[in-house]
């Protein structure tokens, strides 16, 4: 018996939990690093590691996103995207759930400034 406790305790010196998503808040300003992607006719950031975008306290303004891989980015000038297209850069901007029918993932980012890594 106290050889299997021993074993337990040894093997779960070794487990290391998952780790834990980064949480961004919706309606805030965001800087995010990733590699920009074209899908469709739009644009998405594929970022790093998974992370997760909620409402800000005590509002609802949009469902929360968990494990998020990939954010879609919503330029001013869509054509300012092109020299990014499969580049890892820097951007940063506004945060906001989807709204309407041009917004296809589940977390948006309003960019207002993009940096090549």
């Amino acid at each position: 018996m106290i050889g299997k406790v021993l074993w337990l305790v040894v093997a779960a010196a070794f487990i290391r939990p998952a780790a834990a998503e980064t949480c961004l808040i919706f309606d805030t300003p965001a800087t995010v690093q990733g590699k920009v992607a074209a899908v469709e006719d739009y644009w998405i950031l594929q970022v790093p590691k998974p992370l997760c975008v909620d409402s800000p306290p005590g509002d609802d303004l949009g469902t929360p996103a968990h494990n998020v891989q990939d954010i879609q980015l919503v330029f001013k000038d869509t054509l300012a995207a092109k020299p990014f297209t499969d580049q890892n850069v820097t951007v940063s901007g506004h945060l906001s759930p989807p709204h309407g029918n041009f917004n296809k993932r589940p977390v948006i980012l309003e960019v207002e400034t993009v940096k090549k890594q």
